[in-house]
């Protein structure tokens, strides 16, 4: 039950919430919350899959300008002056389960899974993201960055961005996501994957009954994102004819 608000003038790279290494064995459920106009809503690190963090729908995420929610195995940046968290040397994978979360950003990216440690081996992050309502505008709704990230998204809605989902890997250990029964609406590119990785993200509805690729669905940059089939919109009568 906290409302938590960016200040005038507030050090670069804000949260909202941050957290770090949760106690062995605890649970914990986030609910309650507003988090309005910071730069990161909620960040998780080191936040190791013995502990299942939930992010519920009596939250809200309003007006950040880098991330509502970032799930990484680093941070390129150093946001608490006390702790060097830019080097973790970690290696329990960490996730988060987002459900039915209200993410409404002012610019940037929706949710965002970022590995890829400047030393160390990476750890596999991963978000698995139901019931949620992402909307821009902002540059991406879903953005996974590095090896080892993996999202699991389901009866979701992005809308409001230029790129619906974004996959950025060059390294020969693949991500993984799965994406089925969302409505993932871009104003340009509904699918950029750039690195061609091989990825689920069937059974969706893209804006239009053509498919991504066409007019109204966005652009499809890269190879290996199987979208195919799609969801479409079809009109039936009961009953069928009218006399």
């Amino acid at each position: 039950n906290n409302q938590i608000t960016a200040e005038t003038g507030a050090v670069a790279n804000n949260f909202g919430i941050l957290m770090v290494t949760i106690q062995g064995a605890i649970n914990p459920t986030i609910t309650n919350n507003t988090i309005t106009g910071t730069d990161y809503g909620v960040g998780l690190t080191t936040t190791t899959t013995s502990n299942v963090i939930t992010l519920g729908s009596t939250n809200s995420i309003t007006g950040t300008k880098l991330a509502g929610v970032l799930l990484t195995d680093h941070l390129n940046f150093n946001p608490v002056g006390t702790s060097d968290l830019t080097f973790p040397t970690d290696t329990g994978s960490i996730a988060v389960n987002i459900t039915g979360l209200p993410i409404t950003v002012a610019s940037g990216t929706g949710i965002k899974i970022h590995n890829l440690r400047p030393s160390n081996p990476d750890v596999d992050a991963t978000a698995t993201i139901s019931g949620a309502t992402i909307t821009g505008p902002g540059s991406k709704g879903l953005e996974m960055i590095g090896p080892m990230t993996h999202a699991n998204m389901t009866t979701s809605t992005v809308t409001g961005f230029g790129t619906g989902i974004s996959l950025t890997n060059s390294s020969g250990t693949p991500l993984t996501a799965v994406a089925n029964f969302n409505r993932i609406i871009s104003t340009t590119t509904a699918i950029d994957n750039v690195n061609n990785q091989t990825v689920d993200l069937e059974k969706n509805w893209w804006g239009c009954n053509a498919g991504p690729g066409n007019t109204g669905c966005g652009a499809v940059v890269g190879t290996g994102a199987d979208f195919d089939p799609w969801i479409v919109l079809g009109v039936t009568a009961s009953p069928t004819s009218v006399a």
